[in-house]
């Protein structure tokens, strides 16, 4: 506000003049002379015309100091709003420090059934209750319907601690030949943090050469049921 009054004083104080000193006196002067014709005659003295033009500056300078109240509230609404945003999103991302991040890497075949896998935590924060989907193998071949396979390793605990890996098999007819030849493959990782938020994350693999594959990490969390 201070700002936008120092580029702009000049033309304020040129109407501040007129409104507070050439109109009051034009109109001193206007009451000096007399009416040409009964018409032009004034029915009221100097006094009065004074009167009520300073009725009308007061009822304009109410007018301003009310859109000045309203600009400064809005300003500082939206500077509260800012302030909220910027708070939010430190929160967030002093949050999102707190969720665990996996890594799944191809280690095998367990048989002719058996598809290998090495999962690691590599963030420093557990993650709990983690179930794992069934595997999904897709073909390019849209004729081929996916192959899915299960989850098998007993010995899986359903938690993991920060730097933790821990070696995973999946199980289905053809598994093995289908991963071998595939296109692409799925699995989905369901978790909670220590916020106890439940999250998943979406691992997606793709073959870039036999034996040699490339994954995508896609984390989301899952919305309260009521």
């Amino acid at each position: 506000m201070k700002d936008r009054f120092l580029k702009h004083w000049k033309p304020i104080l040129i109407v501040s003049i007129v409104l507070v000193g050439i109109i009051p006196l034009l109109i001193h002067i206007a009451f000096v002379f007399i009416a040409p014709c009964g018409f032009f005659a004034a029915r009221w003295d100097a006094g009065n015309v004074l009167e009520f033009y300073g009725a009308l500056i007061g009822a304009g300078g109410t007018i301003v100091l009310g859109y000045v109240a309203y600009w400064q509230t809005k300003r500082a609404n939206e500077q509260a709003d800012k302030a909220n945003q910027i708070s939010e999103s430190l929160i967030a991302l002093e949050q999102s420090k707190l969720i665990p991040r996996f890594y799944l890497q191809w280690s095998g075949s367990g048989g002719s059934q058996g598809i290998k896998f090495l999962l690691k935590n590599y963030s420093d924060y557990v993650a709990l209750d983690i179930e794992l989907d069934a595997l999904e193998i897709s073909s390019s071949d849209t004729k081929l319907k996916p192959i899915i396979a299960q989850f098998t390793t007993s010995r899986f605990t359903g938690c993991m601690r920060g730097g933790e890996e821990v070696e995973i098999e999946f199980n289905g007819t053809n598994a093995v030949t289908a991963f071998n030849n595939c296109d692409t493959f799925s699995l989905k990782i369901s978790y909670s943090d220590l916020l106890d938020a439940r999250r998943t994350t979406l691992i997606t693999g793709k073959q870039k050469a036999q034996y040699k594959y490339s994954y995508t990490y896609k984390t989301e969390e899952v919305p309260a049921h009521e």
